[in-house]
């Protein structure tokens, strides 16, 4: 028996892993996959609905994850959006709700 198990209910049980485990119900997809299928369901365009940039290119986007992987977040393509390289590196490892607060209190309030 090593050092890690732990005897919960008389078993011993593992410990949970660092990252959830990935999941058998959806396809994974490959990075270019992933990024042609971002670049096209957002339009083209930057996945934060306060970016300035018109037209993106497909070679342009940034995969990043809605959740951080560092945060626990999944790798899959419901947990994913394509940023220009702009907003990927002002995001940085910020929560996606923060972050769009951030970007929203930026834009100009109207009286």
């Amino acid at each position: 028996m090593s050092g890690i198990e732990q005897m919960i209910d008389g078993q011993f049980m593992k410990p949970p892993t660092k990252y959830p485990p990935k999941r058998t119900d959806i396809k994974h997809l490959s990075d270019k996959e992933m990024r042609l299928i971002l670049w096209k369901n957002q339009g083209r365009k930057c996945g934060n609905p306060y970016c300035s940039t018109d037209e993106l290119r497909k070679e342009d986007v940034h995969l990043d994850n809605r959740i951080p992987k560092k945060r626990g977040g999944p790798d899959d393509i419901t947990h994913r959006i394509g940023l220009c390289g702009n907003c990927n590196a002002r995001r940085g490892v910020k929560a996606w709700g923060r972050f769009l607060d951030e970007e929203r209190s930026k834009m100009p309030h109207l009286d």
